[in-house]
């Protein structure tokens, strides 16, 4: 697939806004997995409870969105939007 020129600012912000989400959340998570401020989140031994569920529910996040009613629905809106000689280049980022 081949980008016009004037496509790539466009496509570089959607890419950079998903890239900072996923490092702003997985610093999140490590920042409250890791200061001792939030030690009510940690069983007797100090082992943090939370950290596992978290990155648990990434992964099924991650899993989610790649679920066959999602593919579908982000390929039939593509389709559509070629048909009207639109550009979808951020068109998965709404399912």
């Amino acid at each position: 697939m081949k980008f016009e020129r004037e496509e790539l600012p466009r496509l570089f912000g959607v890419l950079g806004t998903v890239v900072f989400l996923h490092i702003l959340g997985w610093g999140l998570f490590a920042h409250f997995n890791s200061n001792p401020q939030y030690n009510q989140i940690t069983d007797g031994s100090g082992a943090l409870i939370y950290a596992g569920a978290g990155a648990l529910a990434y992964g099924f996040g991650l899993r989610h969105a790649f679920d066959a009613d999602h593919i579908v629905a982000i390929d039939d809106t593509t389709r559509i939007m070629l048909a009207k000689g639109k550009k979808p280049l951020g068109v998965g980022l709404f399912f």
